[in-house]
């Protein structure tokens, strides 16, 4: 009773998972008499991939550090699929063991297991966390009675490991709201400073001469537009993005809009921020309307061809094709923007549109906020249309917009439906 009242108390206040699961790990080997025990549980990373962890009492950690997890054998199975307690008294005799190679039963050098049972741990929306195992060199060590015991320790452990990991999802959210923030104030910060640059280097020329040729003056005022343009496309991806957090769709405001002289402005804008890339558009049309909200879709491929420069930092030759296909009597427009950057590692590809996500290749190295092809993904999607990517790390990456020429309005995203 002592134990389990120090483990209710401790599990309800401790926060930090592998503090955690060791304290669970050995209250249940010592209400069991068990010579040793194990917990093993399954932690998602970063990434969204699954792997499992362990904790061990009664032994050192090295004396299962040179085997393999356990697996979804007939006598591991049940406890990693949830399907209740195993509990052998001798599990040497039992006809489920010794079936699986390479071993066929325990490996060489394994801790002497006679007296077997193990407890999953399962949350109470019937989420398997992982489960508790339990040995003894000796047989019919295990009773009922400390089956139970054992079973009050895992409905605790597996309430305080819930609330661990939702403890840790919000240090998370945390983490990744101050480095947005952080990368957001920097992306701001840069404009601004080409700006009064460029506003400086035009008073010298006043200063000194008293004039400035037509031609500095035009190219000068040029770059403060295209870098105010840059800020406002920034400012307006974060009013979306705070938009859609707020679980409301964006307002499109669609007008008959030629794709083709659209893509020729951006690429056109985005060609005055950089003298190491040359961008060329390809097509075999000059006309391709439908209706669109043009300042949105000049967003989202103003976002591609910005990354294509950023991620090809060496320079590089950036081209924007414009085509159209038909598919089941649909037509669609696609717009490709491919660059012969760094490209993007093929693990990162499914996640790299979602908020704040970036390639793994980058993090640390270029700078962003991880919003941009999140926001492009955004405005396709509410047009009907898909963003997609292919790339390869180190060989550059070509992303596609497919937007549908024919558009049934929608009243929920259009500001400007017809009655």
């Amino acid at each position: 009773l002592e134990t389990i009242h120090r483990v209710a108390q401790a599990v309800s206040a401790q926060l930090d998972r592998d503090t955690l699961v060791q304290m669970v790990t050995d209250a249940g080997t010592a209400l069991t008499g068990a010579q040793f025990g194990a917990f093993f549980y399954n932690v998602i990373d970063e990434r969204g991939e699954s792997f499992t962890l362990y904790s061990v009492s009664g032994v050192p950690l090295e004396a299962f550090s040179g085997f393999p997890m356990p697996r979804n054998t007939m006598i591991f199975g049940p406890t990693f699929r949830g399907e209740g307690v195993v509990r052998l008294d001798d599990v040497a005799t039992d006809p489920r063991y010794g079936n699986n190679p390479p071993y066929q039963g325990m490996p060489d050098g394994h801790l002497p297991v006679r007296s077997y049972m193990a407890v999953p741990v399962i949350t109470a929306n019937g989420e398997v966390l992982g489960g508790l195992f339990f040995g003894h060199e000796e047989p019919a060590i295990f009773t009922e009675r400390a089956e139970r015991l054992v079973l009050g320790i895992a409905s605790q452990a597996a309430i305080a490991l819930d609330n661990a990991r939702l403890y840790q999802q919000v240090q998370d959210a945390v983490r990744t709201r101050d480095e947005f923030v952080a990368s957001a104030a920097h992306d701001l910060k840069t404009p601004l400073t080409s700006i009064k640059g460029m506003v400086q280097l035009l008073q010298r020329g006043v200063a000194r001469d008293g004039t400035v040729p037509p031609e500095r003056l035009s190219s000068g005022l040029d770059r403060i537009d295209s870098t105010i343009s840059q800020m406002v496309r920034q400012i307006e991806e974060m009013i979306d993005l705070t938009q859609l957090r707020m679980g409301q769709l964006l307002h499109l405001n669609r007008l008959p809009t030629n794709l083709v002289d659209l893509v020729q402005q951006v690429v056109t804008l985005q060609q005055q921020t950089t003298d190491r890339h040359q961008m060329s558009v390809e097509t075999s049309t000059t006309n391709l309307i439908g209706q669109w909200d043009a300042t949105r879709l000049s967003r989202a491929i103003g976002n591609l061809i910005s990354n294509a420069i950023k991620y090809s930092p060496n320079g590089s030759e950036i081209v924007v094709t414009i085509a159209s296909e038909v598919v089941n009597d649909d037509t669609y427009a696609l717009v490709t923007v491919e660059d012969d950057g760094i490209g993007i590692p093929e693990a990162d590809i499914k996640r790299i549109f979602d908020r704040f996500e970036r390639a793994s290749n980058v993090i640390g190295q270029i700078g962003g906020t991880g919003i941009g092809l999140a926001s492009a993904r955004q405005i396709v999607e509410q047009h009907g249309g898909t963003i997609s990517v292919t790339s390869s790390e180190g060989a550059g990456s070509s992303f596609t917009l497919r937007l549908p020429l024919h558009h049934t309005p929608n009243e929920r995203t259009d500001a400007n439906s017809p009655d």
